[in-house]
């Protein structure tokens, strides 16, 4: 059995574990195409990881390996939370999906999507915005807006709002169960921290909206289109 230190670290653990079980389930069940898509998603979600730095005390305060503020868990989980996303929406889809992808247009995308995301949550913080509710903010503007740009993706992003939102509720709430104290790493007393069905509400609300942004994003930024369904912007 693991001593109490070792458990006291929910945060890699749980980090580690989403993302070995994550890696194991999108190469056996996915195609080799779809399985390097949520790779992609996972390594273009990874950026934002730094910015859990903003969320300490106002959200909630992970124990990292060495007592950073900041560690190699917030890379860590950033890009499973990326991955599991289109997990979910192309084990259900890729049989329709057709994958466009050219990495010089893709990279033009993210060269213009992501410098924009990240200096609008910077300026939200600037202007003391909470930083979880900016963070909820941005996730859904930017799905908004990327929905408008590509009209035919809403299927996927439906799909990423109903199952992800769930799994991670479940996942969350049975990380809690194995790893009673990581709980109380949240800020239990925020309006974000408090919990539901014992996971905090912000967990809850930023897996249904990211849940339907990031196979959006997917579909943008690598040019992933659904067979049959005609785009009505791009």
């Amino acid at each position: 059995m693991m001593s109490e230190s070792v458990l006291s670290y929910g945060y890699i653990l749980s980090s580690a574990i989403y993302l070995t079980i994550t890696l194991v389930l999108g190469r056996l069940t996915l195609q080799p195409v779809h399985f390097r898509l949520m790779i992609y998603a996972g390594a273009l979600n990874a950026t934002s990881g730094v910015f859990c730095y903003f969320l300490e005390e106002h959200y909630w305060m992970p124990k990292r390996v060495g007592g950073m503020i900041l560690g190699v868990e917030d890379i860590l989980i950033a890009a499973v939370v990326g991955m599991i996303p289109w997990f979910l929406v192309a084990v259900i889809w890729q049989k329709r999906l057709t994958v466009h992808f050219q990495w010089r247009a893709s990279c033009r995308r993210i060269a213009c999507i992501m410098p924009l995301v990240y200096l609008a949550y910077l300026m939200g913080i600037s202007i003391q915005i909470d930083p979880m509710s900016m963070l909820l903010i941005i996730c859904a503007i930017l799905a908004a807006g990327l929905l408008i740009l590509r009209t035919d993706a809403w299927p996927l992003a439906a799909t990423g709002f109903v199952t992800f939102g769930p799994a991670w509720f479940l996942m969350v709430w049975a990380t809690f169960y194995l790893l009673p104290g990581f709980v109380h790493q949240w800020n239990l007393d925020g309006a974000w921290g408090t919990p539901l069905c014992g996971v905090p509400l912000g967990e809850i609300v930023w897996a249904l909206i990211f849940g339907a942004l990031l196979p959006v994003l997917v579909s943008f930024t690598f040019d992933v289109r659904i067979a049959g369904l005609r785009n009505q912007a791009i």
